[in-house]
């Protein structure tokens, strides 16, 4: 409720109205109040600022009056109403709309009550890999509820995601967050749940989408990093990855892992194995690798060589004589040479709504990304090129990597022909 004489005296105030003009003889809070009953009974529109807060929701000012509105007939929805004390500040002042679905007025007092759950925002143009701004909501103990409405000045609305504790390597970083602090973020899409999936370092990025998982598999060219004391070896996946070698009887079940351990021992700093994906270690962010060295050791029989000796002298051999690939699939051979390559690519339609399929040179699978030296193509725009490709189009790619069942392909698009597209679509 509040105060007629309140109201009265802040609207004059505001207009630089004096209850002393003589020529002021009009009662214009009963105006302005009739207009916005007739904005209640015709079920009109009206725009509202957040003026202060309340314990349970903010008085607003509308049509040159005070009012109310509860967090729960906000635009949008916090968890908590502590949420709300926390984006206060930044949305002090902003305009938004809403209906008016009570309103009182006796000699007393005025009451203005407002529903601002209608249809009032634009769609966020959010792009995958770009940084925004967000305000954290809410932290808790598992991590931080972050609102990238701010980054657009709530012209969309509220956007929530959360980054999860695990993000951060450095636990005294999350320890100094706090709620209400503004905080860049990498936006990576959306969640089967229908959730924006943000994150705080972009090296993180599959892991956090669970694209990494697509990995398992396949083949891959996995570089070996020895420190300086050669007490300890590292491996880098496609110069991307960590990767881990574990040494199991699981992972290798016909030969010694003492051979095996023995033959890591004299990986040389730099040198590039094969190896084949078998997991995700989501807890150290690695990825676990089995060395193809065994289809090496099984063909020779190593068991009857001497104990000291076999896999070095193995080893050495086939990759000097470039034998190991007579010991691999030929076709898993094949597409590893093409990595690097400039290839020819078909386009094949499937049906009308599905995902154009791309074959390399009328031999292979391949999955498309599109890219322009000087334009970031969005999702959605690549989702229409890819649409608007005929079957039988030729295209020329570059093979990136290899996959268990396809093949990772580029698709530099130039200037011309992403004009095109684009204008064609618009």
């Amino acid at each position: 409720m509040i105060e007629w004489n309140n109201i009265k005296n802040g609207v004059d105030n505001l207009l630089g109205i004096s209850n002393e003009n003589p020529n002021f003889d009009v009662d214009y809070l009963t105006v302005l109040f009739e207009k916005l009953e007739k904005h209640r009974l015709e079920y009109e529109t009206v725009s509202f600022t957040i003026m202060e807060i309340k314990e349970k929701g903010f008085k607003i000012k509308t049509g040159g009056l005070y009012g109310y509105i509860s967090f729960y007939h906000m635009p949008w929805k916090y968890s908590t109403s502590e949420s709300w004390r926390i984006v206060y500040p930044y949305i002090k002042e902003k305009v938004f709309y809403a209906k008016v679905f009570e309103s009182q007025k006796n000699e007393h007092f005025i009451s203005i009550k407002l529903n601002g759950k209608i249809l009032q925002f634009k769609n966020p143009d959010l792009v995958i890999d770009d940084k925004y701004k967000g305000v954290i909501t809410k932290k808790t103990n598992y991590g931080v509820f972050i609102d990238l409405g701010y980054h657009f000045d709530w012209a969309c609305g509220s956007i929530v995601g959360m980054v999860h504790k695990s993000q951060f390597t450095d636990t005294a970083v999350f320890d100094d967050f706090e709620e209400g602090q503004i905080i860049e973020v990498f936006y990576w899409g959306i969640n089967e749940e229908d959730q924006i999936i943000i994150g705080i370092a972009q090296e993180l990025k599959d892991w956090i989408t669970g694209e990494i998982k697509e990995l398992i598999g396949d083949i891959v060219n996995v570089k070996v990093n020895v420190t300086d004391d050669e007490k300890i070896i590292n491996f880098v996946v496609e110069n991307m990855y960590k990767g881990l070698l574990p040494v199991k009887k699981s992972v290798y079940p016909n030969m010694s892992r003492t051979q095996i351990k023995y033959a890591i021992s004299t990986l040389e700093n730099e040198e590039i194995i094969q190896c084949k994906i078998i997991g995700i270690n989501e807890k150290r962010k690695a990825l676990d690798l089995k060395w193809i060295i065994e289809q090496e050791t099984n063909s020779a029989n190593p068991q009857k060589l001497p104990q000291e000796r076999s896999i070095k002298k193995l080893k050495s051999h086939y990759i000097q004589q470039e034998k190991i690939e007579d010991k691999m699939n030929p076709e898993i051979v094949d597409k590893l040479k093409l990595i690097g390559e400039t290839v020819n690519v078909e386009v094949l339609k499937v049906g009308e709504g599905l995902q154009n399929k791309y074959i390399i040179e009328g031999k292979y699978k391949g999955k498309l990304s599109i890219t322009n030296d000087n334009y970031r193509i969005s999702v959605i725009e690549k989702q229409n090129i890819e649409k608007n490709l005929q079957a039988g189009d030729i295209l020329r790619c570059e093979i990136i990597s290899v996959e268990k069942k396809s093949i990772r392909i580029k698709w530099r698009i130039g200037d011309e022909e992403l004009l095109r597209f684009i204008n064609f679509n618009d």
